[in-house]
């Protein structure tokens, strides 16, 4: 299946802000996020075809928010796929990746009237999976302007604050100690008796 393009997404999202007025969303203004973070903070993927779960938190989100979009700025050596909308958002839909020149666009969505179940958490998993070998390092971050919180009376918060993650190289064992090697002297041959 091919992903979604990121006019998709960002369609989706006017529709159903579109649809609010009809719906009995809230307009009395809410505070924005505090922060958004990943976590683990730092990961190592040594060969290629190594994958690792990220969850993706945040802080601070207004009560009445039915909507995020997630931009991950990542070098081409890395795909992120497999959105699953957790924790605030569970029970949310999410979106398929969506190809970016910067990295991947990823969103989760209630159906219309639908909100988070609390205002700091979780928000949705992803796998990081390396392609090739090459950066051995890099940063993983959230874009802006495409990392959003929408809510309910049409109004959108940005992260907050937000945080990055490291792929690091991978660190090699240390090496093993030199082995000792018993070498066996025959014994001396005696005349007999």
């Amino acid at each position: 299946m091919q992903p979604l393009p990121r006019v998709f997404v960002r369609a989706t999202l006017v529709v159903l802000l579109a649809a609010l007025p009809f719906l009995g969303g809230a307009a009395a203004p809410v505070s924005a996020a505090t922060s958004t973070s990943f976590s683990p903070a730092s990961v190592a993927l040594p060969a290629v075809g190594s994958s690792v779960t990220i969850t993706v938190a945040t802080a601070g989100i207004a009560a009445n928010t039915m909507g995020v979009q997630i931009g991950i700025a990542h070098p081409s050596n890395f795909v992120v796929a497999s959105p699953t909308c957790t924790g605030l958002f569970a029970g949310a839909t999410a979106t398929h990746p969506a190809l970016q020149p910067y990295g991947t666009l990823l969103a989760c969505l209630f159906s219309p009237g639908g909100t988070v179940n609390g205002t700091a958490g979780n928000v949705l998993t992803f796998v990081l999976t390396r392609t090739a070998p090459s950066p051995a390092t890099a940063t993983i971050s959230f874009q802006s302007p495409d990392t959003v919180f929408v809510r309910l009376d049409g109004t959108s918060e940005g992260p907050g604050t937000p945080t990055a993650l490291q792929v690091v190289a991978p660190t090699a064992a240390p090496p093993l100690p030199p082995v000792a090697t018993a070498v066996a002297t025959p014994a001396p041959v005696l005349p007999p008796r």
